[in-house]
């Protein structure tokens, strides 16, 4: 455990989450948390995350923005992209007041400015703020850094009730846990917890360093600020993250297709009897008093033990499809990291320099199911990370980027030059990131990425699953557009791609690379050879320049400094089959920013 010298506010509210998942903790309810019994540390800790006066800033600066120009959306090579306009009330910030015991909203639609807020603050208004880490740095730092701590979407709303206000917003915690950072002042909240036999109430005082913890299934009909200004955090973890949603994409990745199915044990494979419907039901339901599904739940028991007993045998005939399935939910709408939580992309790499990932939790492999490939017959892997992923959408409801009802991810017509250019790409005129063919997909992407996402307090939803992979004919390229059987084309494939397409064989090599750590140690380019399929030192130095142009390692040179400034002999290598250059074989498009 840090000591309180060394806290920052990310490392104290990490490390408190992180104690709740220990099995060794016993989790009361509600549970109170510090780091340190020092509580002016503890406050010391979390100064600068959030407060009325940043909240002011960001807000007259946002309202003071001349949005008549013309602008366009575009991302800065720190992620820290601004297109989200001045905040709106109702949407960026809701301002509620208690009347007559009914909660009524104020000046919504308006465009809230600083003097607005000091306004309603003084008029005893409760300002609620909806994902501040879209524009507030230091918030953006704390929620990507929790979201590759913990490996799951991080949602965010900061809250200031004035002295003697009330915060009345019935909050379940149904479907995920919750942390409530008190920043400034004293607030009192009051929870409830029900239990198969009974019903818990709560009260709970937090003064400024306390985290209140919320477990799953916890109600919170009120909070109320004592005789001061009242200012926390709220965030919420761990949505739609348990063993029955994994279990449940695991069901949806074995009846999705004929592969899948037979995978199935045999008992879950079986039709269901003719007639199953007129057996059971609500109004066989009520002359049998419930008896109808006695038999259908025996039968259902069977299956599921016959699964269970595969899952024994066999885990690595069923999960991956699952657990691929979370991460692409995953990494399609996390955030991307905060600048400082990048380390330096160091030199240009050589055969005798390290390489290790620039963050932690920023990156992992997916298979793609793109359409058979002559010259790559093995597939392809995906390089997902979020490091190309917009700041200023993070959990923004489907609303605000309108997708095609049928297709999330299709394209909308201002992308549809990009969209052509992707498809001239795949068909040979790109090269693959590693042996320079014109099969590999490059990780030109479309800007825009139509997702299904949640929206208030980190409620979120997630978009399609795998592409149909549909064989296609590569050189066919007409009515492609307006297929509607799935994303199946190489173009469409792409057109969803996270990050560079990657030969599968070559998936040992990228794994060692981007799961090297401090405790580890880094990667050696010289070493990945004896893991490269072809152990060709040109595919193996384009694979470092690959990783290493697109910003996903650092790069440690060796202990002997490297002479003079001209292009490595490497590197003149890698790109001998390449005359192009090595930027169109990386992938990156010119439109998409590097971090």
């Amino acid at each position: 455990m840090a000591q309180p010298e060394e806290l920052d506010y990310l490392t104290y509210i990490s490390e408190l989450v992180l104690k709740t998942r220990e099995p060794e903790t016993d989790v009361k309810w509600p549970l109170r948390l510090q780091v340190h019994e020092d509580r002016a540390a503890n406050q010391q800790a979390l100064k600068g995350l959030f407060d009325v006066a940043a909240l002011n800033a960001v807000a007259e600066e946002k309202a003071d923005e001349d949005r008549e120009d013309g602008k366009e959306d575009s991302a800065s090579e720190d992620g820290s992209e601004d297109d989200t306009g001045p905040l709106i009330v109702g949407d960026d910030i809701v301002i509620t007041k208690l009347e007559d015991g009914q909660r009524q909203e104020y000046h919504e639609g308006q465009i809230a400015s600083a003097e607005l807020l000091e306004k309603s603050l003084e008029d005893g208004c409760v300002i609620q703020v909806d994902q501040p880490q879209r524009y507030m740095d230091q918030v953006w730092r704390l929620v990507a850094g929790l979201e590759a701590k913990l490996g799951c979407l991080v949602g965010c709303s900061a809250t200031i009730i004035p002295a003697g206000a009330e915060l009345r917003e019935p909050m379940p915690m149904e479907n995920c846990e919750v942390f409530v950072i008190q920043l400034e002042g004293s607030s009192i909240w009051t929870t409830s917890l029900s239990l198969p036999n009974e019903v818990k109430l709560g009260k709970e005082l937090l003064m400024p360093g306390d985290v209140l913890y919320l477990p799953r299934g916890t109600f919170v009909p009120h909070a109320t600020a004592s005789d001061a200004r009242s200012t926390h955090i709220l965030l919420s973890t761990f949505h739609h993250w348990t063993w029955a949603d994994l279990s449940s994409n695991l069901i949806k990745a074995m009846t999705a297709d004929e592969g899948g199915r037979a995978l199935l044990p045999s008992k879950m494979a079986n039709s269901l009897p003719a007639g199953f419907l007129s057996t059971c039901g609500l109004p066989v339901e009520h002359q049998s008093g419930g008896e109808c599904y006695k038999s259908v739940g025996n039968t259902l028991a069977a299956c599921f033990r016959a699964m269970a007993d595969k899952l024994d045998s066999n885990p690595q005939d069923l999960l991956p499809a699952a657990v691929d399935k979370l991460a692409d939910s995953f990494y399609r709408v996390r955030l991307p990291p905060h600048p400082d939580q990048l380390s330096d992309k160091g030199p240009e790499p050589t055969m005798d320099s390290s390489l290790i990932p620039r963050a932690t939790g920023m990156f992992t492999l997916l298979p793609m199911d793109f359409p058979p490939d002559a010259e790559v017959p093995e597939g392809f892997i995906m390089l997902c990370t979020p490091l190309f992923n917009k700041r200023s959408k993070h959990l923004l409801p489907q609303e605000e980027e309108k997708s095609d009802a049928q297709d999330p991810f299709s394209l909308s017509d201002e992308d549809e030059e990009e969209e052509e250019e992707v498809k001239e790409k795949v068909k040979g005129k790109g090269s693959c990131a590693i042996t320079g063919c014109g099969s590999c997909a490059p990780s030109d992407k479309p800007k825009k990425q139509k997702h299904v996402h949640g929206t208030q307090s980190g409620h979120h939803g997630h978009g399609k699953g795998k592409a149909s992979g549909k064989e296609e004919a590569p050189e066919s390229d007409e009515g492609s557009d307006d297929s509607d059987d799935g994303m199946d084309s190489e173009d469409e494939m792409a057109s969803k791609a996270l990050g560079p397409l990657i030969p599968a064989s070559y998936s040992q090599v990228v794994s060692k690379v981007l799961t090297a750590s401090k405790e580890t140690g880094p990667v050696l380019v010289r070493s990945l050879i004896e893991l490269a399929p072809h152990k060709d030192e040109e595919e193996v130095m384009r694979l470092a320049l690959m990783l290493w142009e697109e910003g996903f390692v650092t790069c440690i040179p060796p202990a002997k400094k490297a002479s003079g400034s001209k292009p490595s002999e490497e590197r003149k290598k890698a790109v001998k089959r390449d005359p192009k250059g090595t930027k169109d074989a990386a992938g990156p498009s010119k439109k998409k920013k590097k971090t």
